[in-house]
């Protein structure tokens, strides 16, 4: 399961959903290893601790790719430490 759906991602960049489809649904299907090589979690079980985080952290993510600055680089660390953190805790109890 995607973390983000389409139309989250266009939601995410406040933009008209259909102009951005094939670049945008490229990084929806990336994010899953993108994740879990940042955090050690795919993060696609919605009830799993963390999950609202995550979804949070890949808009981040989403935004940051689609513009190319790095203004929002210090949140998504932040984000991505927190999700690592909680990921070691899901993976171990």
């Amino acid at each position: 399961m995607a973390i983000l759906t389409l139309d989250e991602a266009y939601e995410a960049l406040r933009l008209t959903p259909g102009d951005f489809d094939v670049l945008l649904q490229s990084y929806i299907d990336t994010m899953p290893d993108y994740l879990l090589a940042k955090t050690g979690s795919s993060w696609g079980d919605s009830t799993a601790a963390g999950y609202g985080i995550a979804k949070t952290a890949a808009k981040f993510i989403i935004l940051q790719w689609f513009d190319m600055q790095p203004d929002n680089q210090i949140e998504i660390e932040s984000l991505l430490g927190i999700l690592s953190v909680i990921a070691r805790s899901n993976n171990n109890g």
